[in-house]
Formats: structure tokens, sequence, C-alpha cells
């Protein structure tokens, strides 16, 4: 927690002298100082990396995964791109089903399917 309390004061320092700096700006205009340079500063002075601030490992923040969330991952990108190879042949799949559905529909209509036909109303 001391290092985000540090990084937040160090924010707001850099707010204030970047308003410092600039001109007065119109009136509900807000100017943000992200302190960037500063922060990186003070991680190369204390030499720890970044993701030293994370007490979790986590793919996001440069950690390893663990075996689980790989295999997750790699079937979560499997079906994405079977979905997207799929919907990406549209333009065979619709003229196709067109082509053939009157042909099925005739065929289950002589097996006895009253399929697209409406009862009469007595």
């Amino acid at each position: 927690m001391a290092k985000w309390h540090e990084f937040r004061e160090s924010r707001k320092k850099a707010k204030e002298a970047s308003q410092a700096e600039t001109a007065p700006s119109p009136e509900g205009a807000e100017v943000v100082g992200w302190g960037v340079q500063e922060a990186d500063a003070r991680t190369a002075q204390e030499g720890a990396s970044k993701s030293t601030f994370f007490a979790f490992p986590s793919p996001c923040f440069g950690g390893e995964p663990d075996a689980n969330a790989r295999e997750k991952k790699g079937l979560a990108t499997q079906l994405a791109l079977a979905y997207a190879v799929h919907k990406s042949f549209i333009f065979v799949r619709v003229p196709l089903t067109a082509a053939i559905l009157p042909k099925v529909v005739k065929v289950l209509r002589g097996w006895g399917w009253e399929i697209g036909k409406r009862k009469a109303r007595r």
C-alpha cells in the first residue's frame, strides 16, 4: 500500500506542476499530469521491476498462468476461430441451403410429414 500512496502523491505533484507550467485553461477543462517520468525514475532508483507491485502472478502482469488457464485459453481461441470460419462461409451456406431445402421438404412430405402446410380450420 505504501507504494500506491507514493505513486498517488507523485501523480498529484506532477499534476500541480503541469498546471502551473501551462497557460490558464478554459473553465471546466482539466489538465492531467500523469507523472510517468517520475514513476519510471522512482522505479529505476529502487531497482524494482514493474511486476513486483502485484501480489499474485498473473499473465496480465507478467506472471505465468497455470496449466488449466492455458488449456482454457486454447479452447476459447479454437472456438472463436471456428465461429469466425463458420461465419465467413455464409456466402456458401445460404445459397446451398436455399438450393437443397425444397428437395428435403418434398422428400419429408412424401414420408408423411406435414411441413409447411396449415391444417384447415373447421
